[in-house]
């Protein structure tokens, strides 16, 4: 069984509103193709899952799916891990998506890693990039706008 492509589209994301879980709604492609919209209030409770095709069974047979390709999905207090359905799969695809848009805001600025901490500092009148890193305090910082773009990503996260 082929492990199935799973991108969220018109992400909606409504900060204000998440208590427990992100409120949020999108658009679920698989493999390419349409194949639902899915929403969370943000109170807690289960995503809402429409599909585009009305058929609920064709849901149950992507969980499935993806039960028996993702690999299991582990954390601090739960090591061995956990099954992976659709709802994870979207709620992993939410959080990439906020990492990535607060990443492109803290490019904006001048961001750079130092001793383990993620520091910004505002853009403003003449200071550039290089003044920045010819201060004395910056010898050893690892700047995010001299690495690759996905790696600068997981280094931001990692700090964030």
């Amino acid at each position: 069984m082929k492990q199935p492509r799973i991108e969220l589209k018109s992400i909606k994301h409504h900060a204000g509103l998440s208590q427990e879980t992100h409120a949020y709604t999108a658009t679920i492609y698989v493999d390419g193709k349409r194949f639902a919209t899915v929403s969370n209030a943000g109170h807690g409770g289960s995503d809402d899952v429409h599909p585009i095709s009305g058929n609920y069974e064709h849901v149950r047979a992507l969980d499935e799916r993806i039960r028996a390709t993702f690999p299991r999905s582990g954390f601090k207090y739960n090591p061995e891990g956990y099954e992976q359905t659709l709802e994870g799969v979207c709620c992993d695809l939410v959080n990439e998506f906020l990492h990535r848009r607060e990443f492109k805001k803290n490019l904006k600025k001048f961001a750079f890693i130092q001793d383990g901490e993620l520091f910004t500092i505002k853009r403003a009148g003449a200071l550039t990039l290089e003044r920045v890193k010819a201060a004395s305090w910056a010898k050893g910082a690892t700047f995010l706008a001299d690495l690759p773009e996905e790696e600068a990503l997981e280094l931001f996260k990692a700090h964030s």
